[in-house]
C-alpha cells in the first residue's frame, strides 16, 4: 500500500497523487473504498460458493450439484430458512449497512484498518488469560481448527494479541474503540449488545441475543479435554499481571504518541514485506 502510494506520487504535483492533491491517508481511505465495493459488489459468487459447499456437505456430487444450480433449487433462499439462531446469507431485501470481521489477527493492524476504514469502529472483547490459554490448549477440538498450543505458547498468544489491542485502543481513542469484557457478553448478554449496538450507533433487537445461542469454534460434541494449568509458569504470570495492567487502563482520549508508534510499526513491517 504504501509503496504503491510512492509510485503514484513521486514526481510531486506533476503525479497522479500529486495532482489530486492527495496525502498517504486520502489514498488508505480511497483503497478502503474499494474494499469494501469488492465485498459489497461480490455478494453473489460468495453465496454461490457457500450454496456449492453446504451441498457438498449433503452429500451431493458435482454432477448433481451442478443440475440443482441450473435448475435454481440448490438451496433455498433466506427467507425460508427456518429454525435456526443465525444465518449466514440474508435477503437482498434486507443487505447489511456494515460488514464486520472478527479475527483476532486484526488487533496487529487496528492502525492500517483505522486508514482504510475512516468511519470504521473497534470492539476489544477481553478475556481472561487464563481462560484463553485453556482454549489455546485444547484448539483441536474446535471442529479441526488447528493443533493444541503447549501452555507458554497459550499465554504468550494471549499477551501479543491483547498488548496490540489495548496499544490500538489508545491510539485511537473510546470513540473508535470500545472493550467488551467476556463474562459480561457470557453473563449479561441483553445489556452488553445493547452497549454495544449504543456505541456503533445502531438500533438494537432482541433478535440480536439469538446467535448467542449457538456454540460455533467450540470442542466438537461429547468430546471434551481437561485442561491443568502450571501455576509457576513464567508466561502466565507474565499475562496475568499484563491483564491486572489492562483493567485498570480502559480506553480514554486517543493518544498521538501511541499512534505514531503503531504507523510507524506498521510502515515497517510494510516496507520488509516489499523487500
Amino acid at each position: 500500500m504504501r509503496q504503491l502510494y510512492k509510485f503514484g506520487s513521486v514526481n510531486g504535483r506533476y503525479s497522479h497523487f500529486g495532482a489530486l492533491g492527495w496525502e498517504e491517508k486520502d489514498f488508505f481511505a480511497a483503497f478502503g473504498e474499494m474494499v469494501d465495493q469488492f465485498v459489497v459488489g461480490t455478494r453473489e459468487p460468495r453465496l454461490r460458493f457457500v450454496r456449492r459447499m453446504a451441498a457438498k456437505k449433503q452429500g451431493l456430487s458435482d454432477a448433481e450439484i451442478d443440475e440443482r444450480e441450473k435448475q435454481g433449487t440448490l438451496s433455498p433462499v433466506p427467507e425460508r430458512v427456518s429454525a435456526k439462531n443465525y444465518q449466514i446469507m440474508r435477503a437482498e431485501s434486507d443487505s447489511k449497512r456494515r460488514w464486520v470481521d472478527g479475527t483476532p489477527e486484526n488487533t496487529y493492524y487496528m492502525y492500517a484498518l483505522s486508514q482504510l476504514f475512516p468511519g470504521a469502529k473497534f470492539i476489544h472483547i477481553l478475556r481472561s488469560p487464563d481462560e484463553v490459554a485453556k482454549s489455546f490448549m485444547r484448539f483441536s477440538n474446535a471442529g479441526g481448527a488447528g493443533r493444541d498450543f503447549n501452555q507458554g505458547e497459550a499465554y504468550s498468544a494471549w499477551q501479543t494479541y491483547t498488548e496490540f489491542a489495548v496499544k490500538g485502543e489508545r491510539a485511537l481513542g473510546r470513540e473508535r474503540v470500545m472493550r467488551v469484557m467476556y463474562e459480561d457478553l457470557v453473563g449479561e448478554p441483553e445489556s452488553t449488545l445493547k452497549s454495544c449496538f449504543d456505541f456503533l450507533d445502531e438500533e438494537f433487537s432482541t433478535d440480536c441475543l439469538l446467535p448467542l445461542r449457538e456454540k460455533i469454534n467450540s470442542s466438537e460434541k461429547g468430546v471434551e479435554t481437561v485442561v491443568v494449568l502450571k501455576e509457576d509458569s513464567a508466561e502466565r504470570k507474565a499475562a496475568n499481571d499484563y491483564y491486572r495492567c489492562a483493567l485498570a487502563a480502559p480506553p480514554g482520549t486517543p493518544d498521538p504518541l501511541i499512534l505514531e508508534e503503531l504507523a510507524t510499526r506498521f510502515h515497517q513491517f510494510a516496507d520488509e514485506i516489499n523487500k
